[in-house]
């Protein structure tokens, strides 16, 4: 786990925490490359982001203790990092850390250097409200992200056929895993559609 903005301020943390998590999916690379070289498997990994209040200082007692984190904040955070495996994802993070992003300004500088794209409005197991998360990438197609939000848009509205059909095309022209994930879905729904009153909530039945 990755702390910012304590024990120091550092005024443009949701920023550094992006480009941490960038950094490590890159290294990610060459570390993987040295292990296919030697005949060793490789390795993946997923980073969940987010941003909020916690409390911070040394826990613990005087046999053993450490400097950490604890709180909500902290355990959406965890949560997210295990959805990578559900959306096929390796970096999301949180409305709260978006929102963070633009009350400080930041908003245009993160557009030069990261993409992200709305993934889902999800409740994470062991949370009774939902969230907007995201998908962080440093390379991610602009026009496969514009498509996305537009076959989500048809999915939220239970236009799943329609959704569908997009969803499709993203995975099968463009190899985008996580539209293979939500043609998946669709498909449940249009089996069995969720009902007039569905709020577009995602409730994750994994951590």
């Amino acid at each position: 786990m990755a702390l910012y903005n304590a024990p120091l301020d550092v005024e443009d943390h949701p920023l550094q925490a992006c480009r941490s998590a960038l950094a490590m999916i890159e290294k990610l690379k060459d570390l993987n490359a040295g292990f296919k070289a030697n005949g060793l498997p490789e390795v993946d990994i997923g980073i969940g982001i987010n941003t909020g209040d916690v409390i911070v200082g040394n826990m613990g007692t005087d046999v053993r203790f450490d400097y950490t984190a604890m709180g909500d904040t902290v355990n959406l955070s965890s949560r997210l990092e295990g959805m990578n495996k559900v959306y096929k994802t390796h970096i999301i993070f949180t409305k709260f850390t978006l929102d963070k992003l633009k009350t400080l300004g930041l908003l245009q500088q993160i557009s030069g250097e990261m993409k992200f794209r709305e993934l889902d409005f999800i409740k994470v197991k062991g949370k009774d409200k939902p969230v907007t998360i995201y998908e962080l990438s440093a390379s991610m197609d602009e026009a496969v992200a514009k498509e996305f939000k537009d076959s989500l848009r048809l999915y939220r509205r239970q236009q799943f056929k329609e959704a569908k059909e997009i969803f499709e095309r993203l995975k099968s022209e463009y190899g985008d895993k996580t539209a293979g994930v939500f043609v998946e879905r669709c498909v449940e729904f249009i089996d069995s559609p969720p009902g007039a009153d569905w709020d577009g909530v995602y409730v994750a039945k994994t951590k």
